[in-house]
């Protein structure tokens, strides 16, 4: 390669299109590309996501200590901390939660605000609001309530603290309400 190939500019400035590896060679680009097959490297260094299709599929959204996995999970944390939502729609709504480990599609997604809650399971607790100290598991577990004014006036699991909820909704004898 030479300078007059190039138009007149230094071969120097250029990294060659090759089919073999170039040791120590860097580059920059700056806007948007496109690379069409598979793209290969040790270490792949995003700003905030991850997408497949154009659709996020992994982000670290408002504070670095926030881990997301999935199609808009943790969609609106602005300043909750050290939670890990896993699952489409998982912790959609939460906006100041902390410490928050919710694990399944559509898990707390309507939850706001809450700390210190473990959601496992599909949809499960999607319909509370606020919630902290609590661990639910099961599908659709946690949804008999979707705003309770406090416990002592309408028990339930709206606005629970310190509660461990284990299975799916009922209406039968001895179920939860």
């Amino acid at each position: 390669m030479n300078a007059a190939t190039l138009g007149g500019l230094a071969a120097t400035g250029f990294i060659p299109n090759t089919t073999t590896q170039q040791a120590s060679s860097n580059f920059d680009i700056s806007g948007n590309g496109t690379a069409a097959g598979t793209l290969n490297g040790n270490a792949v260094n995003t700003t905030t996501n991850y997408q497949i299709g154009g659709t996020i599929v992994l982000s670290v959204t408002g504070d670095p200590s926030n881990l997301f996995g999935g199609i808009s999970a943790g969609n609106k944390t602005s300043t909750g901390t050290l939670n890990m939502f896993l699952g489409e729609d998982a912790g959609f709504d939460n906006a100041t939660g902390s410490q928050n480990t919710f694990v399944g599609s559509f898990a707390a997604a309507s939850l706001t605000t809450g700390s210190s809650n473990t959601f496992v399971g599909a949809s499960v607790g999607n319909t509370l609001l606020t919630s902290s100290n609590d661990i639910i598991i099961g599908a659709s577990a946690g949804q008999a309530r979707a705003v309770a004014t406090s416990l002592s006036a309408t028990p339930g699991v709206g606005a629970e603290n310190n509660t461990i909820r284990i299975g799916t909704q009922g209406t039968g004898s001895g179920q939860q309400t």
